[in-house]
């Protein structure tokens, strides 16, 4: 990922994850959470939980109101480089709707972009529907789509020009 991005992430990055299948993005933040970082947190809203070893995890179930899941996803020691997966995005639009899910993503992702922390959001295709992925995009840092065994960027803020749109086939 680092080579397909150009030099990989950098502080502040919201990544957004599109897959068909949320299960499908483990393997990635399984990944970034088992990197160096002064801290890693794994939010879990419901559903599955990605268990890394090392790595604060916390389940709500049910889920928080947007008020509780931010001051957890803010606190104050969210600063530089720490590392946060929040699973889903989906459970976010079943819980809340669509439109707050966005419009929480929209007040917490730049907030968590100031503070140098770097977030992966998972979403699907099926359950998040496009207009939600579409809307979240717009914000996020960076989109990689996984789709038949490939990840495609499709989007990389601050990236060269050649890394939009750029493909890779997954081993």
């Amino acid at each position: 990922m680092d080579e397909l991005l150009g030099g990989g992430l950098a502080a502040g990055d919201n990544v957004l994850w599109v897959a068909d299948r949320v299960g499908e993005v483990g393997p990635f933040a399984t990944s970034f959470l088992g990197q160096q970082a002064p801290l890693h947190r794994s939010i879990h809203l419901a559903g599955d939980v990605l268990s890394v070893p090392g790595v604060e995890t916390r389940v709500f179930d049910p889920i928080p109101t947007p008020e509780e899941l931010q001051a957890h996803l803010l606190g104050p020691e969210v600063g530089p480089g720490a590392r946060i997966v929040v699973w889903s995005l989906d459970e976010l639009v079943s819980g809340w709707g669509a439109d707050m899910a966005v419009e929480f993503y929209t007040r917490t992702c730049p907030r968590l972009f100031e503070r140098g922390a770097i977030a992966y959001w998972g979403a699907t295709r099926g359950l998040c529907g496009a207009a939600v992925i579409d809307a979240v995009a717009r914000i996020a840092q960076c989109v990689f789509d996984l789709r038949a065994g490939h990840v495609r960027v499709r989007k990389a803020e601050g990236r060269p020009l050649p890394v939009q749109g750029a493909v890779a086939e997954l081993a």
